[in-house]
């Protein structure tokens, strides 16, 4: 079992959109995520 997982992404492009009044535009996207295992609470009584 996963103990503890960082994931982090990054996704660079440019989108061309024609016509007449053309136009390139940039977009960049950054993700980071974390993921931790925790114990089980344990019950007491």
């Amino acid at each position: 079992m996963t103990i503890a997982s960082n994931l982090n992404n990054q996704i660079d492009m440019r989108i061309n959109m024609g016509g007449q009044d053309g136009m390139i535009i940039p977009v960049s996207v950054e993700s980071h995520s974390t993921i931790n295992r925790i114990a089980n609470p344990v019950n007491k009584k």
